[in-house]
């Protein structure tokens, strides 16, 4: 989790791998109590966004991931991803998957991380007359954080996505 503090341009960013439903009990009171400019969340399903906009006042853009539907959490396959909320407007929203894409998006399995795409969800958020460039993707996880082969190619398809070398 990352809180970012007010900063002299008076912007209040949080980010947060929700995992899913399990925690928003807690997640919703601290988001409710923190009142952040901008929420990016990881692991979340689409069919929560629209709890969270209620909750928080905020917009929602969506990134769609994979397709979710094991251990009974949810009763069909429906989309999870990531999420950027604003209480201000955004504009030039963008989606850029480094691996994978939209048009056929796989249904998860549980440790198997082929089965969640990634994307480079981002925006740019208008406060106070200033544009401020915001974004956030769902890397591939690996067991215990050490990274691997395929953690370094996605990078690498990440960095060449964006332009960057």
């Amino acid at each position: 989790m990352t809180v970012m503090p007010e900063n002299r341009t008076g912007l209040k960013f949080i980010n947060l791998n929700i995992e899913g439903s399990k925690h928003l009990d807690l997640i919703l009171p601290f988001l409710e109590k923190e009142r952040p400019d901008v929420f990016c969340a990881q692991e979340l399903f689409e069919s929560d966004i629209p709890l969270f906009k209620a909750k928080l006042g905020m917009e929602c853009a969506f990134a769609p991931l994979c397709r979710w539907g094991q251990d009974g959490e949810r009763p069909a396959p429906e989309l999870f991803g990531d999420g950027i909320f604003s209480r201000k407007p955004m504009k030039n929203v963008s989606v850029i998957y480094y691996l994978g894409n939209a048009d056929s998006l796989p249904l998860h399995t549980r440790g198997k991380s082929e089965t969640v795409y990634c994307a480079l969800l981002s925006g740019e958020i208008v406060k106070d007359g200033q544009v401020f460039a915001v974004g956030t993707t769902h890397f591939v996880w690996t067991p215990n954080g050490e990274a691997d082969d395929r953690q370094r190619q996605t990078l690498l398809a990440l960095f060449g996505a964006i332009g960057t070398r």
